[in-house]
């Protein structure tokens, strides 16, 4: 029991430490001879248990003559070093972690097939092993007596293993399927359509559990995400099922203007799924893979798609070449499943545009923002209704015009700041219809300036001198019916349609009751204004115009009494609800005296409902808003029985 006792703070010692240091480490130390075997299948977590300390002792083993330190190494204290291997399986389902680089103290080695591992010169005092893995290490604690020991059996929580079955949906395994966490590990299917996923670790601490996601694929079929809960309790997850629906392909040639190998990264992608009139997002897009001058979009749902191509810069940052090409877009491709179809993109010369930013006196506008849009527009079928669809840099908008439907998408494409001269120049830019959008960042109001163009293919073209004016300005003063200034708050709002005033908007009105709004665009507009004690109220406005004038009439209140019925005393908590035909508002009202006054926005008749804590509630019908208010609303409340 002592030879017990001497291990069992050995290894709470080493455990310890390791747990400080990685967040998760488990040691698990036996005879060579009691290590199990690689299982042949995923294994209950139950299965791995700690050695029994009060089992009898392990064999003896032989240990090799450690050189005893010289002199002057004893006195300077540096540890004696030895050998160290052993074995070293996975906490999930105690397979052997193998071929998986290692090391202890700078010293490294690799583990063999069986998991098993050897090293010399390690330290004596080493306290942990490092098995390094794709998204970063773990580590094991190591007994006390590191040196020399060849024996020991480590047993590392290197995550979850997760298992499963990937099948087709027309029957049977899904052919050369692949599963995979997204920039993580993956696994190849076998012939029976099952896979094991080991060292899965969601992000986070070491040994931490998660949420984490599988998406399994396959050739000709659609991949399929899954969210995968991880917990402690449950290290190895082996019912999962992935079921893949056909798919199609599409592929074919990339004509590019120039030499392709000057094109160091190409994309093409559906990110558009046609339906109807409209065009539907998908999960996420489909991108194609590369061979020389050809590509393959495989995995792509029966349906017809908007395909997307771009090609990477070439040259250095900010260099031009007569044939950098244009972003292409093809709608209504037609896949279905099983086939492919053929499609080849021949990507055009890209225009070019250059110009400069000025302010309405001439000088220059540094750091303007220069906005391209690129506008295609293709026939429709016959739509129910106006759709837009939103997707990172795609507007898609399908319309009536003139009787027939037609779709129109708007590409953002990279914008550019003006130099310091004010000068810009925009470069791949695709033949048709451009939209351009300058402003200036430092002008927060000012109303941007907006063109649009008709670019020919490979055209280079100076649009000239875009002004930024300084915008129109619309100011006023908020006054009651007397003429005195109110504090207030007043809201821009468009010319027609209902518009919702969050708190945040507007602009605050100071006791001057002056206001003043700049940088605004010219056309009609209204203006809502409002200040306490008075009724709101909208006028219609045109920026650039004479000051406004906005006088706010007083607003009709509500006010009363509240006290104890049976002992006429006011009572200090309680809370007002009024309803009229048209507004219901709720106060609460902390009075000491019982009294209540709220404003309200008409003078409708009100039915008032007044509740306080530990009495019944009591209603007033037939209640008129009087302007400047009053105690003319006596409420008694009778205390609950």
């Amino acid at each position: 029991m002592a030879r017990s006792s001497t291990l069992v703070a050995a290894l709470l010692g080493a455990f310890a430490v390791a747990l400080v240091a990685a967040g998760a480490l488990l040691l698990v130390q036996s005879d060579d001879d009691a290590v199990d075997e690689a299982v042949r299948g995923p294994a209950r977590v139950d299965d791995v248990r700690p050695m029994d300390l009060d089992a009898p002792a392990p064999r003896e083993v032989e240990r090799r003559a450690l050189p005893a330190p010289g002199d002057d190494a004893a006195r300077a204290g540096v540890p004696a070093r030895g050998e160290l291997g052993g074995r070293i399986v996975r906490l999930a389902d105690a397979t052997p972690i193998a071929a998986r680089a290692l090391s202890v103290s700078g010293v490294r080695g690799r583990t063999d097939a069986d998991g098993r591992f050897a090293l010399r010169g390690v330290p004596s005092d080493a306290r942990t092993l490092s098995l390094a893995f794709d998204d970063g290490e773990v580590l094991v604690a190591l007994p006390a007596d590191t040196g020399g020991r060849t024996d020991l059996r480590l047993v590392a929580d290197t995550g979850w293993v997760l298992a499963g079955d990937v099948s087709a949906r027309e029957g049977g395994p899904a052919r050369e399927a692949r599963v995979h966490v997204p920039g993580g590990a993956s696994v190849d299917v076998d012939a029976a359509g099952r896979f094991v996923l080991r060292d899965v670790r969601p992000p986070g601490a070491p040994g931490a559990g998660g949420a984490i996601t599988l998406l399994a694929g396959a050739p000709w079929h659609v991949a399929v995400e899954q969210a995968v809960r991880l917990s402690d309790e449950r290290r190895v997850v082996d019912d999962l099922a992935f079921v893949l629906d056909g798919a199609g392909r599409i592929e074919g040639r990339l004509l590019l203007p120039g030499a392709r190998d000057d094109w160091p990264s190409l994309e093409v992608a559906v990110p558009f799924r046609h339906a109807g009139a409209s065009l539907a997002l998908l999960p996420f897009a489909l991108r194609a893979s590369f061979d020389g001058d050809r590509y393959v979009l495989d995995g792509v749902p029966e349906g017809t798609y908007l395909v997307r191509a771009t090609p990477g810069a070439r040259g250095r940052p900010g260099e031009r070449t007569p044939h950098d090409p244009a972003p292409l877009l093809v709608p209504w491709v037609l896949v279905v499943a099983g086939r492919t179809t053929a499609l080849d993109l021949r990507f055009p010369a890209g225009a070019r545009l250059t110009g400069r930013v000025r302010d309405d006196r001439g000088a220059p506008i540094v750091g303007a923002r220069v906005r391209p849009v690129a506008l295609l527009r293709w026939p429709a079928p016959e739509a129910d209704a106006e759709r837009v669809d939103l997707f990172d840099d795609l507007r898609v908008e399908v319309a009536a015009v003139d009787g027939a439907f037609e779709a129109r998408l708007q590409l953002a494409l990279p914008e550019a700041a003006a130099d310091d001269a004010g000068a810009f120049d925009l470069a791949r830019l695709p033949a048709g219809e451009l939209l351009l959008e300058v402003d200036d960042p430092a002008r927060a109001g000012v109303p941007p300036s907006r063109s649009s163009y008709e670019l020919a293919e490979g055209e280079a073209r100076d649009a000239g001198d875009l002004v930024l004016g300084a915008g129109l300005r619309l100011s006023g003063r908020l006054v009651d019916v007397f003429g005195r200034p109110l504090a207030g708050r007043v809201v821009l709002l468009p010319a027609e349609g209902a518009a919702s005033i969050a708190a945040e908007d507007g602009l605050d009105v100071g006791v001057d009751g002056a206001f003043e709004l700049l940088g605004l665009e010219p056309g009609a507009r209204r203006l809502w204004a409002a200040s306490p004690g008075h009724v709101t109220r909208v006028e219609d406005v045109r920026p650039g115009g004479a000051e406004v004038l906005l006088t706010l009439e007083e607003a009709p209140r509500l006010s009363g009494l509240v006290r104890d019925a049976s002992s006429g005393e006011p009572l200090g908590d309680f809370t007002v609800t009024a309803r009229s035909a048209r507004i219901e508002t709720r106060q609460r009202f902390d009075a000491p005296d019982g009294r209540f006054v709220f404003d309200t926005l008409d003078d409708d008749e009100y039915a008032l409902t007044v509740s306080a804590p530990g009495y019944e509630d009591g209603v007033v019908e037939g209640v008129r808003p009087v302007l400047g208010g009053g105690a003319d609303v006596l409420v008694e409340l009778r205390p609950v029985r």
